[in-house]
């Protein structure tokens, strides 16, 4: 399980980012859609965010979609995607949609009560009902907790979708090139894969070793 979520967070994130920069070609009306999409994928957010509540509580937008969180940022991942009107990157996040669907199905399993079966049952997995789920009692809505950024878990990611949304408009309306773009990104990559590797232990520095003065 945590080996899958690492590869679809590798995908949708430094795979992408490659993905994006290296075969980026927008137009006007791809970032116009782009931004359509990234917007719909931030509302989502905040929507799930002004609620204290967490599943196995239903309220909020997981009354209409089981992932609300998962589909926000694939509409975001989507919208870079769409805005540089990136051909591999549209095909690798549709790539990600079975891969979340699996996600979705495995956590279900390990959740097999009653009332998260019938959840199951009538909320699908990424694609929001028009028929809400009955809302389980909660502390209602709250747009100032929703606003408060920086508490989100998503942060980073939403970050680097803004600046990477942000970096393809400006480079298209004024002619620069994108190759620094990705120079930036794999430099970027190596430093995080170089990172983690190193936190996990299958990098280590060897110490110098320290004699010991006592006698033995």
């Amino acid at each position: 399980m945590q080996w899958n979520r690492a590869a679809s967070t590798f995908l949708a994130e430094e795979g992408l980012m490659v993905a994006v920069l290296a075969f980026a070609s927008p137009t006007d009306l791809s970032i116009n859609w782009g931004l359509a999409l990234s917007a719909i994928g931030i509302l989502l957010l905040a929507w799930e965010y002004g609620y204290l509540e967490r599943l196995p509580q239903i309220v909020g937008p997981y009354r209409i979609v089981r992932n609300p969180h998962s589909l926000a940022l694939w509409l975001m991942s989507f919208s870079l995607a769409l805005t540089a009107r990136s051909f591999p990157a549209v095909i690798l996040s549709l790539i990600l949609l079975p891969w979340l669907f699996y996600i979705d199905h495995e956590e279900t399993v390990a959740q097999p009560s009653t009332h998260m079966l019938r959840y199951r049952y009538r909320v699908p997995a990424l694609i929001p009902t028009l028929i809400p789920f009955e809302a389980s009692p909660n502390l209602g809505y709250s747009w100032r907790r929703a606003v408060k950024i920086h508490k989100w878990p998503s942060r980073s990611r939403l970050v680097a979708a803004l600046v990477m949304g942000v970096y393809l408009s400006v480079t298209f309306h004024f002619n620069l090139p994108f190759w620094a773009g990705l120079i930036v990104s794999g430099i970027y990559i190596g430093i995080k894969l170089m990172y983690n590797l190193g936190k996990s232990g299958r990098i280590a520095f060897r110490k110098k070793l320290q004699l010991s003065r006592k006698p033995l």
